[in-house]
């Protein structure tokens, strides 16, 4: 039984919002629930990206992302997989284990490392993140984390070492 209506607008892994073609809006009972415009996948994701550069702080990108994530986790999914080189760490630990997907456990596993590397002392400034000049360090603790969650959930196709910290580093570049 295929899913129609509105509960389709509700579920966050069928929503694709206007990227619905006029056939998919008539097939699910969408038409008069959507915009006229239909538009490619590719291109929200541009949408997205361009809206996230024009945000001014990482906080306000980081609360954007996370209400994308709630109202269409597709385009979410689909904009991070585009531009994984926005987040080193998740894609590292994903490929150091070669996890099957990146799971919405694993980005929680990252942001509670990357959490964990706000020293009191960068709190006290205000900062919400550690420096970036700490990069490979922050890179090196988000991997591990997301890799550490890919083989706790069974979806790593690689087995994990014996140091997955010291083995990740090994694939941290190095200029």
């Amino acid at each position: 039984m295929i899913t129609k209506g509105p509960v389709v607008l509700r579920d966050k892994t069928l929503y694709r919002s206007i990227a619905f073609t006029r056939a998919e809006r008539d097939r699910l009972g969408l038409r008069g629930f959507l915009p006229h415009r239909v538009a490619r996948q590719r291109q929200l994701v541009g949408w997205v990206m361009a809206s996230l550069r024009r945000l001014p702080k990482d906080i306000d990108r980081y609360m954007a992302l996370s209400s994308l994530q709630e109202r269409n986790g597709r385009l979410f999914y689909r904009t991070v997989v585009n531009h994984i080189d926005k987040f080193p760490g998740v894609g590292l630990g994903a490929v150091v284990c070669r996890a099957r997907s990146i799971t919405d456990r694993m980005f929680l596993a990252a942001a509670r490392a990357l959490a964990h590397l706000v020293r009191k002392d960068h709190r006290e400034r205000g900062a919400l993140y550690p420096p970036l000049k700490e990069i490979r360090n922050i890179s090196l603790a988000i991997a591990t984390a997301v890799a550490e969650d890919a083989w706790a959930a069974g979806l790593a196709r690689r087995q994990r070492p014996r140091d997955a910290r010291r083995r990740i580093r090994m694939f941290i570049y190095h200029p």
